[in-house]
Protein backbone atom coordinates (compact mmCIF):
# COMPACT_ATOMS: atom_id res chain seq x y z
CA UNK A 1 0.00 0.00 0.00
CA UNK A 2 0.90 3.22 -1.13
CA UNK A 3 2.21 6.14 1.59
CA UNK A 4 -0.75 8.20 -0.44
CA UNK A 5 -3.05 6.05 0.05
CA UNK A 6 -1.98 4.92 3.95
CA UNK A 7 -2.58 8.80 4.75
CA UNK A 8 -6.00 8.72 2.71
CA UNK A 9 -7.14 5.55 4.95
CA UNK A 10 -5.91 7.14 8.12
CA UNK A 11 -7.67 10.94 6.98
CA UNK A 12 -10.51 8.73 6.46
CA UNK A 13 -10.29 6.86 9.71
CA UNK A 14 -10.03 9.65 11.78
CA UNK A 15 -12.67 11.96 10.16
CA UNK A 16 -15.03 8.66 10.91
CA UNK A 17 -14.21 8.83 14.35
CA UNK A 18 -14.63 12.37 14.77
CA UNK A 19 -18.01 11.95 13.45
CA UNK A 20 -19.01 9.05 15.65
CA UNK A 21 -17.77 11.01 18.93
CA UNK A 22 -19.88 14.35 17.76
CA UNK A 23 -22.51 11.95 17.24
CA UNK A 24 -22.21 9.97 20.56
CA UNK A 25 -21.89 14.04 22.37
CA UNK A 26 -25.27 14.97 20.41
CA UNK A 27 -27.00 11.69 21.68
CA UNK A 28 -25.60 11.47 25.10
CA UNK A 29 -24.92 14.89 26.36
CA UNK A 30 -26.77 17.77 24.17
CA UNK A 31 -29.69 15.81 23.44
CA UNK A 32 -30.67 14.86 27.19
CA UNK A 33 -30.07 19.15 28.09
CA UNK A 34 -31.98 19.49 26.08
CA UNK A 35 -34.78 17.78 26.74
CA UNK A 36 -34.35 18.66 30.47
CA UNK A 37 -34.35 22.23 29.50
CA UNK A 38 -37.52 22.17 27.52
CA UNK A 39 -39.23 20.03 30.58
CA UNK A 40 -38.17 22.77 32.95
CA UNK A 41 -39.33 25.34 30.54
CA UNK A 42 -42.94 23.49 30.19
CA UNK A 43 -43.19 22.89 33.68
CA UNK A 44 -42.01 26.74 34.36
CA UNK A 45 -45.17 27.60 31.47
CA UNK A 46 -47.61 25.15 33.33
CA UNK A 47 -47.21 26.74 37.39
CA UNK A 48 -47.61 30.44 35.24
CA UNK A 49 -50.92 29.20 33.57
CA UNK A 50 -51.86 27.60 36.98
CA UNK A 51 -51.04 31.38 38.81
CA UNK A 52 -53.24 32.89 36.31
CA UNK A 53 -55.97 30.69 36.31
CA UNK A 54 -56.14 30.69 40.05
CA UNK A 55 -55.96 34.70 39.81
CA UNK A 56 -59.08 34.44 38.03
CA UNK A 57 -61.08 31.86 40.13
CA UNK A 58 -60.22 34.49 43.15
CA UNK A 59 -61.74 36.92 41.85
CA UNK A 60 -64.94 34.83 40.40
CA UNK A 61 -64.71 33.78 44.26
CA UNK A 62 -64.32 37.18 46.15
CA UNK A 63 -67.73 38.34 43.45
CA UNK A 64 -69.46 35.02 44.60
CA UNK A 65 -68.73 35.38 48.73
CA UNK A 66 -70.06 39.32 48.04
CA UNK A 67 -73.59 37.99 47.20
CA UNK A 68 -73.50 34.82 48.84
CA UNK A 69 -72.68 35.79 52.04
CA UNK A 70 -75.42 38.29 52.28
CA UNK A 71 -78.75 38.61 54.99
CA UNK A 72 -80.78 39.82 51.98
CA UNK A 73 -79.67 36.49 49.32
CA UNK A 74 -80.28 34.28 52.04
CA UNK A 75 -83.44 35.86 52.70
CA UNK A 76 -84.37 34.99 49.36
CA UNK A 77 -83.42 31.67 49.51
CA UNK A 78 -85.88 31.02 52.26
CA UNK A 79 -88.37 32.82 50.93
CA UNK A 80 -89.02 35.78 52.89
CA UNK A 81 -87.28 38.75 50.58
CA UNK A 82 -89.15 38.27 46.65
CA UNK A 83 -87.93 41.64 45.48
CA UNK A 84 -84.70 40.50 45.81
CA UNK A 85 -84.05 39.48 41.98
CA UNK A 86 -85.41 42.32 40.77
CA UNK A 87 -83.37 44.79 42.83
CA UNK A 88 -80.05 43.22 43.46
CA UNK A 89 -79.55 40.86 40.25
CA UNK A 90 -78.65 43.09 37.72
CA UNK A 91 -77.01 41.34 34.84
CA UNK A 92 -74.57 43.95 33.70
CA UNK A 93 -73.45 44.76 36.55
CA UNK A 94 -72.60 41.14 36.89
CA UNK A 95 -70.63 41.62 33.41
CA UNK A 96 -68.60 43.84 34.00
CA UNK A 97 -67.16 41.79 36.88
CA UNK A 98 -66.59 39.09 34.21
CA UNK A 99 -69.31 36.74 35.49
CA UNK A 100 -71.07 35.11 32.66
CA UNK A 101 -73.30 32.94 34.48
CA UNK A 102 -75.06 33.36 38.04
CA UNK A 103 -77.86 30.97 39.49
CA UNK A 104 -78.86 30.39 43.14
CA UNK A 105 -80.31 26.91 44.72
CA UNK A 106 -82.31 26.10 47.43
CA UNK A 107 -80.82 23.26 49.71
CA UNK A 108 -82.24 20.54 47.53
CA UNK A 109 -80.53 21.74 44.51
CA UNK A 110 -83.40 23.25 42.84
CA UNK A 111 -82.62 26.36 41.13
CA UNK A 112 -84.23 29.12 42.30
CA UNK A 113 -82.88 31.68 40.05
CA UNK A 114 -80.51 32.12 37.00
CA UNK A 115 -79.11 35.27 35.34
CA UNK A 116 -76.71 35.21 32.53
CA UNK A 117 -75.22 37.16 29.56
CA UNK A 118 -72.32 37.21 27.18
CA UNK A 119 -72.60 36.28 23.38
CA UNK A 120 -74.43 33.17 22.21
CA UNK A 121 -71.42 30.67 23.01
CA UNK A 122 -71.47 31.57 26.41
CA UNK A 123 -75.06 31.35 26.83
CA UNK A 124 -75.38 27.63 25.50
CA UNK A 125 -73.05 26.81 26.98
CA UNK A 126 -74.58 27.27 30.55
CA UNK A 127 -77.30 26.22 29.26
CA UNK A 128 -75.86 22.60 28.70
CA UNK A 129 -74.27 23.38 31.83
CA UNK A 130 -76.94 24.01 33.90
CA UNK A 131 -80.38 23.34 32.55
CA UNK A 132 -82.94 25.44 34.18
CA UNK A 133 -85.28 22.79 34.05
CA UNK A 134 -82.81 20.06 36.54
CA UNK A 135 -81.33 20.35 39.50
CA UNK A 136 -77.87 21.54 40.24
CA UNK A 137 -75.49 18.86 38.77
CA UNK A 138 -72.29 17.74 39.60
CA UNK A 139 -73.97 17.38 43.22
CA UNK A 140 -70.32 15.79 44.52
CA UNK A 141 -68.21 18.16 42.96
CA UNK A 142 -70.22 21.35 44.19
CA UNK A 143 -71.37 20.58 47.36
CA UNK A 144 -69.05 22.40 50.33
CA UNK A 145 -67.44 20.03 52.90
CA UNK A 146 -67.44 22.84 54.73
CA UNK A 147 -69.44 25.38 55.63
CA UNK A 148 -67.33 28.36 53.95
CA UNK A 149 -65.50 26.02 51.46
CA UNK A 150 -65.48 27.14 48.18
CA UNK A 151 -65.45 24.84 45.38
CA UNK A 152 -63.85 25.24 42.02
CA UNK A 153 -62.93 24.14 38.94
CA UNK A 154 -63.58 23.97 34.93
CA UNK A 155 -66.79 22.00 33.37
CA UNK A 156 -66.16 21.48 29.49
CA UNK A 157 -69.24 21.94 27.21
CA UNK A 158 -69.57 21.77 23.35
CA UNK A 159 -69.77 25.10 23.63
CA UNK A 160 -66.23 25.35 25.31
CA UNK A 161 -65.28 25.06 29.00
CA UNK A 162 -66.38 26.61 32.02
CA UNK A 163 -64.67 28.55 34.64
CA UNK A 164 -67.03 28.21 37.99
CA UNK A 165 -67.16 28.54 42.04
CA UNK A 166 -69.93 27.62 44.22
CA UNK A 167 -70.82 28.76 47.78
CA UNK A 168 -73.14 27.73 50.39
CA UNK A 169 -75.55 30.86 50.84
CA UNK A 170 -75.21 32.37 54.63
CA UNK A 171 -75.98 35.11 56.41
CA UNK A 172 -73.55 38.12 56.63
CA UNK A 173 -71.78 36.95 59.53
CA UNK A 174 -71.32 33.72 57.42
CA UNK A 175 -73.89 31.60 59.80
CA UNK A 176 -76.02 29.33 58.53
CA UNK A 177 -77.59 25.94 58.42
CA UNK A 178 -77.04 27.59 54.69
CA UNK A 179 -80.01 28.34 52.81
CA UNK A 180 -78.55 26.79 49.60
CA UNK A 181 -75.89 27.20 47.12
CA UNK A 182 -74.74 29.91 44.56
CA UNK A 183 -73.06 29.28 41.78
CA UNK A 184 -70.95 31.82 39.45
CA UNK A 185 -69.28 31.19 36.18
CA UNK A 186 -66.86 32.66 32.93
CA UNK A 187 -66.90 31.02 29.85
CA UNK A 188 -63.64 30.36 29.04
CA UNK A 189 -63.75 31.62 25.10
CA UNK A 190 -61.35 31.76 23.16
CA UNK A 191 -60.29 34.96 23.28
CA UNK A 192 -60.33 34.17 27.12
CA UNK A 193 -57.47 31.76 26.62
CA UNK A 194 -55.50 33.65 24.28
CA UNK A 195 -55.57 36.73 26.74
CA UNK A 196 -54.64 34.27 29.82
CA UNK A 197 -51.60 32.80 27.78
CA UNK A 198 -50.64 36.51 27.43
CA UNK A 199 -50.42 36.83 31.21
CA UNK A 200 -48.91 33.75 31.36
CA UNK A 201 -46.28 34.30 28.69
CA UNK A 202 -47.18 31.32 26.81
CA UNK A 203 -49.45 29.33 24.68
CA UNK A 204 -52.64 27.91 26.17
CA UNK A 205 -54.89 25.77 24.73
CA UNK A 206 -57.56 23.18 27.44
CA UNK A 207 -57.70 19.65 26.97
CA UNK A 208 -60.46 17.32 28.93
CA UNK A 209 -61.17 13.90 28.68
CA UNK A 210 -62.95 12.90 25.59
CA UNK A 211 -61.22 15.72 24.03
CA UNK A 212 -59.20 15.12 20.71
CA UNK A 213 -55.66 15.58 20.93
CA UNK A 214 -54.07 17.37 18.04
CA UNK A 215 -52.21 15.76 15.22
CA UNK A 216 -49.08 17.91 15.65
CA UNK A 217 -48.63 16.73 19.39
CA UNK A 218 -49.53 12.88 18.55
CA UNK A 219 -46.72 13.50 15.71
CA UNK A 220 -44.10 14.31 17.94
CA UNK A 221 -45.16 11.52 20.62
CA UNK A 222 -46.49 8.37 18.99
CA UNK A 223 -48.45 6.81 21.45
CA UNK A 224 -48.50 9.16 24.28
CA UNK A 225 -51.82 10.15 24.27
CA UNK A 226 -53.59 6.56 23.39
CA UNK A 227 -56.22 5.96 26.12
CA UNK A 228 -56.12 9.56 27.25
CA UNK A 229 -59.24 10.34 25.42
CA UNK A 230 -61.38 8.16 26.74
Amino acid sequence: MSLRIKAIVIIVALVALFLGLRLMVHLLVIMPSAEKLELKASQRDSERVSAELAKVTEAISLTLTDYAYWDDAYNFAKGTNPTFQDEQILPSAFQRMGIDFFAMYDHQGGMLLQSQGGDLPSQSAFAEAFPVDKKLPYGALLIPETLTELPSGLLNTSHGPLLFCTANILTNDQTGPPAGRMLMARHMSRQRWVELGALAQTTVRPYFPGTPYPASLRALAPGAYDGLEQ
